[in-house]
């Protein structure tokens, strides 16, 4: 269920981009008031539909009811990606961070957006991903991302089948998702790969300390 790079989709039309809603303030595509201006810029690809995994937790996921428009409790207004990359140019901000969703051609976008944000700036750029093959992780790092965030989300085998694996009909296992650590530790080198855990899915602190 996996997508790879060489699914062609929408490459030589406009790209639309998801932007946080903090992040459209502080670059100055909203006009909202945060109390705290971030200092990453959160961008999202924009998927035509919902993400094809499920996870159990994620407004995203594939039989999610959430509003489409949200990524957690975080509204993510959509913009044009040239927009984005301008405004990124002259913005006050120390990173971008770029978000994924699962669907056709989805790393293709992934890396569009990349070039785009390299393009009109220097800012390091990071990439929120679930599991890829050892040659999507090095086609990330080819395009100019500097670190990987993996979503493992749960810190047992048991918990991660449940809320992300085969009991809620997702491409995802245990196995293959330590094995991407290991791969992009390899690309990418040590400290500059993270993996993201949910606290309150079921697992015990014993379990987060055993990782």
């Amino acid at each position: 269920m996996r997508e790879t790079i060489s699914e062609p989709h929408r490459s030589a039309t406009p790209l639309p981009v998801r932007a946080s809603l903090g992040t459209a303030a502080v670059l100055g595509l909203l006009n909202v008031r945060v109390a705290v201006a971030p200092t990453t810029a959160y961008l999202m690809v924009h998927s035509p539909g919902r993400c094809s995994a499920n996870c159990a937790f994620c407004t995203q996921a594939r039989e999610s009811r959430a509003r489409s428009e949200l990524l957690s409790r975080v509204v993510w207004p959509t913009f044009d990606l040239a927009s984005v990359a301008r405004a990124l140019s002259k913005a006050p901000v120390k990173r971008a961070c770029i978000q994924t969703v699962i669907y056709r051609g989805f790393l293709e976008e992934v890396i569009r957006i990349v070039s785009a944000v390299s393009g009109s700036s220097r800012l390091p750029i990071s990439a929120a991903i679930n599991p890829l093959s050892i040659e999507e992780l090095k086609a990330l790092r080819d395009a100019g991302v500097e670190r990987i965030g993996i979503g493992l989300d749960a810190a047992s085998p048991s918990t991660f089948e449940r809320v992300k694996g085969k009991y809620v009909g997702g491409p995802f296992s245990w196995e293959r998702a330590m094995g991407m650590i290991d791969d992009a530790l390899a690309i990418l080198g040590r400290g500059f790969v993270t993996y993201h855990l949910i606290y309150g899915l079921g697992d015990t602190d014993e379990d987060f300390l055993g990782l």
